[in-house]
């Protein structure tokens, strides 16, 4: 009985790590806006911090209204603050570089 009752056990905990390995679910701010996602700076109104966010705005063609992008003249250090609204746990962090229709990719991360 002991050895039947270790095997389940052992077969769950697989379940559970494989499980949280390679399982992932996506999490975004409840609204798209500066009151969730907030950056050091941005370049102007065509490229808010929760533009970079928001799984709607196309990750391909023009960066305007799609992307964020730091004040021009930004050399230090930017931080970007995402308010998931509650509590999460976080396992990963997935991102896309900035680009300009497959151009400037010299800039972004």
């Amino acid at each position: 009985m002991k050895k039947i009752l270790l095997i389940i056990l052992a077969l769950l905990l697989i379940y559970i790590l494989t499980g949280y390995c390679t399982t992932y679910t996506s999490r975004y701010p409840p609204v798209q806006s500066w009151d969730y996602v907030k950056t050091t700076s941005y370049s102007s109104t065509s490229y808010f911090p929760h533009y970079a966010t928001d799984p709607t705005k196309s990750l391909t063609g023009l960066p305007s209204k799609n992307s964020w992008l730091s004040y021009s003249d930004a050399t230090t250090n930017q931080r970007f603050h995402i308010d998931l609204g509650s509590v999460k746990v976080i396992r990963r962090i997935y991102y896309e570089n900035f680009h300009n229709t497959g151009a400037w990719l010299d800039r972004g991360v």
